[in-house]
């Protein structure tokens, strides 16, 4: 009786609708703001500027979805920018300290354990910095490599260093123009980043012709906007946001904007392509607009 009594029950509590608990949509909604974690060290994607703002190019797409998210939940939000490191980017994502990580986030599947991510928004790779001209070392000879300590070059460093792709002994740093010093100074032989990074630092070196950047790419970085495990409607949001710029192209202007001397390279362009999803929900609604006016 005891166990038809139980299992009545377990069927009930099947039957019964689920019932909506809040997520980061609804806490966004009620204090009106969206909180944008960003790297202060990692221009051009996330930076604090000249001005003491938070900007970059991965903040200005977060800077969009702020926008997509106020037209969802009808109501302007408003960014609030919280400064992070590698060290601690995904806690502050985890305990809700930050709803948007806007940086150089490269996507992998042990990240993707803890945390959400947007469509791809950029594609890179490591590579080295070194002093110019670099002569050449004796075979077999052991470089002294410097890479960002808690990120993923720093995993793919000593992967690369354990497969025997490359001798080096590596040590670690806390930003990027500390490893500069180190490599201008000749206390280590080089410094391995993705390699936009690499090509900023050298922009805004003292001396850029002491220094120089390998052609060749030893990892393949994807980068894209990260969001906490399971939220959906925000990610939904993320994706449809970025789509849209892919697919009018306004990627091109933000693009333009932080790498005035660059271009999108072929792989770029094609993770731009193939992920420009039409949105049938805009396109209603665009029609539906349309047809209003017309009356």
């Amino acid at each position: 009786m005891i166990k038809r009594v139980a299992s009545l029950l377990i069927l009930c509590a099947m039957a019964l609708p689920a019932t909506a608990s809040a997520d980061a949509l609804d806490d966004i909604a009620a204090r009106g703001t969206v909180n944008i974690g960003y790297r202060t060290d990692a221009p051009p994607f996330s930076f604090l500027d000249d001005t003491k703002h938070a900007a970059g190019f991965a903040v200005d797409l977060c800077l969009r979805i702020v926008d997509a998210a106020g037209k969802t939940v009808n109501k302007p939000l408003t960014p609030a920018y919280v400064a992070v490191t590698p060290n601690d980017q995904f806690t502050a994502l985890q305990s809700g300290k930050i709803d948007l990580l806007c940086g150089p986030t490269t996507i992998t599947f042990g990240r993707r354990e803890l945390v959400d991510f947007s469509l791809i928004t950029f594609a890179s790779g490591g590579t080295l910095m070194t002093k110019a001209p670099t002569p050449p070392l004796p075979p077999g000879s052991t470089l002294k490599v410097a890479v960002l300590a808690h990120t993923t070059s720093e995993a793919t460093l000593r992967r690369l260093v354990a497969e025997g792709k490359i001798k080096a002994d590596i040590s670690t740093v806390d930003t990027h123009d500390v490893a500069v010093g180190l490599v201008l100074s000749g206390k280590i032989d080089g410094y391995f980043a993705d390699r936009e990074l690499l090509w900023d630092r050298l922009s805004h070196a003292p001396n850029p012709d002491a220094l120089q950047i390998s052609d060749v790419l030893m990892s393949y970085e994807p980068y894209a906007i990260a969001m906490r495990l399971g939220e959906e409607r925000l990610r939904l949001i993320s994706d449809r946001a970025l789509a849209d710029m892919f697919r009018t192209l306004e990627i091109a202007k933000v693009f333009t904007r932080w790498f005035p001397h660059a271009a999108p390279s072929e792989v770029l362009k094609a993770l731009y392509f193939t992920q420009a999803f039409e949105d049938e929900a805009a396109e209603k609604a665009a029609d539906a607009a349309a047809a209003a006016a017309k009356k």
